[in-house]
């Protein structure tokens, strides 16, 4: 059986510039040499138990915080990390949300 795909979704703020940056991902949109290593990353990781913690403190200014949406399997988990709890299962996940990630633009 195949895995199920997932919509993700990222949003980025703090860092030295303090630029808000968010990206999305539908897994079902993406070639499977790049969808399968984001899935099993997913499966690697309590996604329940890390949308359920309390949301982190502010850390230092130059530090990113992420709010992850994962859509998978008719649930929806919206996980908030400080960078320095971002689990290591979960980086791959983080990193190709990164590298689409575009500005947030203010209204």
């Amino acid at each position: 059986m195949a895995p199920s795909h997932a919509r993700l979704r990222l949003r980025r703020s703090g860092g030295f510039a303090g630029i808000a940056t968010e990206a999305a991902i539908d897994t079902a949109e993406l070639e499977p040499r790049e969808a399968e290593p984001l899935l099993a990353a997913l499966d690697a990781v309590d996604l329940r138990s890390l949308a359920g913690r309390r949301p982190p403190l502010p850390g230092p200014p130059d530090t990113f915080r992420y709010v992850l949406d994962v859509e998978r399997d008719g649930t929806t988990h919206s996980i908030t990390l400080a960078e320095a709890d971002v689990p290591k299962a979960l980086r791959p996940v983080l990193a190709a949300l990164s590298a689409r990630a575009h500005p947030v633009r203010k209204v």
